[in-house]
């Protein structure tokens, strides 16, 4: 079950985003207002209230994360891609942003917190932690290297595929991230680059729905 959570800090966006899920029928949950400015530490504290209010309470057998701007372009089952591992996502190291400092012979590691989805069982009994660690030079979900990552063998985690996918709007020709060659990343959707103009982010998204989401009349249009 697909379930929209919302940590965005603008009113009128919310209640756009409420207002779709309610026509796509799709659960919508708007968290409390968070405290945290950082994008990063604020991004980890949302999924640790969703984990510890939601996901404690229910105990499903899988659940996870993806983020909004992380759209399906082909087939793809997380079920599968999990399988009977205890985690999946995308793997990332410290010090893969900017802001981060990656400390000397660190060998730890993280789920990127766009993409990472897990067996309910094989880490109930963890203290779960998605805010960042940026003394260890991880972005957020690096808080659960030590309660969870460290602790789970290679073979008990399955790693997407990072790859690209070029797409060409107006002669200007972009590689968008893409993870095993199903889930198109389209990163920073709304805060860098061509996509802070508006018009190019109408055609993007009219490329993206008419080339890989069946251009379906009951499309939802943004105004």
């Amino acid at each position: 079950m697909l379930v929209v959570v919302d940590n965005s800090s603008s009113i009128a966006a919310r209640k756009a985003h409420q207002e779709i899920c309610a026509k796509r029928g799709i659960p919508y949950l708007e968290l409390p207002k968070n405290p945290e400015a950082n994008p990063a530490r604020s991004h980890g504290i949302a999924m640790n209230w969703v984990y510890y209010n939601i996901v404690q309470y229910l105990e499903p057998e899988t659940f996870g994360f993806i983020d909004h701007d992380c759209l399906p372009i082909e087939p793809f089952s997380l079920r599968a891609r999990l399988g009977h591992r205890a985690a999946y996502g995308w793997r990332r190291f410290p010090g893969s942003n900017y802001y981060f400092t990656k400390p000397a012979d660190d060998p730890g590691w993280f789920l990127w917190a766009g993409l990472c989805f897990y067996r309910y069982a094989a880490i109930g009994n963890k203290m779960i932690d998605f805010r960042p660690t940026m003394e260890n030079g991880m972005d957020t979900g690096g808080g659960n290297w030590a309660p969870v990552y460290s602790k789970l063998r290679p073979e008990h985690v399955g790693f997407a595929v990072e790859t690209q996918t070029l797409i060409d709007i107006d002669g200007h020709r972009v590689g968008y991230q893409t993870f095993d060659g199903a889930l198109l990343h389209i990163g920073g959707a709304s805060y860098k680059g061509l996509s802070t103009q508006l018009d190019y982010r109408r055609k993007l998204s009219d490329h993206i729905w008419n080339a890989y989401l069946g251009g379906s009349k009951d499309r939802l249009v943004a105004i």
